[in-house]
């Protein structure tokens, strides 16, 4: 047996199909049959062929809907814990007397925001999506549909907060290094490193290494050399070598 609350749905069903074959058909056109219990609707607003248009019982946002979905369109409630309409039908044929409600919060990456411009600089892409809730939903909105756009953004704000962590771990060093009476050598800081495909434009010109400087040799002889030249035989000897020990009093003299 049926319940009265399945009654009344049932009623309002049938209620909602009868206004909609009520409806004035746009330009001339017939009723369509549904091929559900043989019932014949008209479509209250048309975008295409074989579609209509039905409204949000809450929202009151319009909807395109298949023909043959109405039925099961119309049966939907919203749940149990839903804060204004409760189990009450989702879906209506009617239009609204109360216009649908817009917020004024745009997509974060929407060409109106401030940051609009360094995103541009780094590729982020453009967005123009509007009207949207709050900016929990428009952060929702940027993680559904630009999903690698969000990751980025997470990861240079993860970066952003890991350098910010290292500043503040070294302003905590150094307040406890003076309260200790230690002095504390600055951290590095790193220079980013420079492209392999240009030189810096404030870089210095290279500067040519010097040539080494070479010592001017004295000549052979009593000056100190290890060569001199033998007066007895008319050769060069080295002045370490046995011969030339032995012919050193033969040296010819400057």
């Amino acid at each position: 047996m049926a319940t009265d609350t399945q009654i009344a749905d049932d009623a309002q069903l049938i209620e909602m199909e009868r206004m909609m074959r009520s409806a004035p058909e746009p330009g001339g056109l017939e009723g369509i049959s549904m091929g559900d219990d043989g019932v014949e609707i008209r479509k209250t607003s048309v975008k295409s062929a074989g579609y209509v248009i039905m409204w949000n019982a809450d929202t009151h946002e319009p909807s395109r809907f298949n023909m043959n979905s109405i039925r099961t369109k119309l049966r939907e409630v919203f749940p149990a814990d839903h804060p204004r309409r409760p189990g009450q039908p989702a879906w209506t044929a009617r239009q609204p007397v109360e216009k649908p409600w817009y917020g004024g919060a745009t997509c974060p990456l929407h060409a109106s925001r401030p940051e609009r411009r360094y995103y541009d600089e780094i590729g982020y892409p453009e967005c123009s999506r509007i009207n949207l809730p709050n900016d929990m939903e428009a952060r929702e909105h940027l993680r559904k549909k630009h999903p690698a756009t969000f990751r980025q953004m997470n990861e240079a704000r993860a970066e952003v907060e890991r350098l910010s962590q290292i500043e503040d771990r070294n302003i905590n060093r150094s307040i406890l290094a003076k309260l200790a009476g230690v002095e504390l050598a600055p951290d590095p800081i790193p220079d980013p490193a420079p492209s392999v495909w240009e030189q810096p434009r404030d870089a210095p010109p290279a500067e040519e290494p010097a040539a080494p400087r070479v010592a001017k040799s004295k000549p052979p002889g009593e000056d100190g050399s290890s060569v001199y030249v033998c007066r007895k035989c008319q050769l060069t000897h080295q002045l370490t070598s046995g011969i030339g020990k032995r012919h050193k009093r033969h040296q010819v003299k400057n």
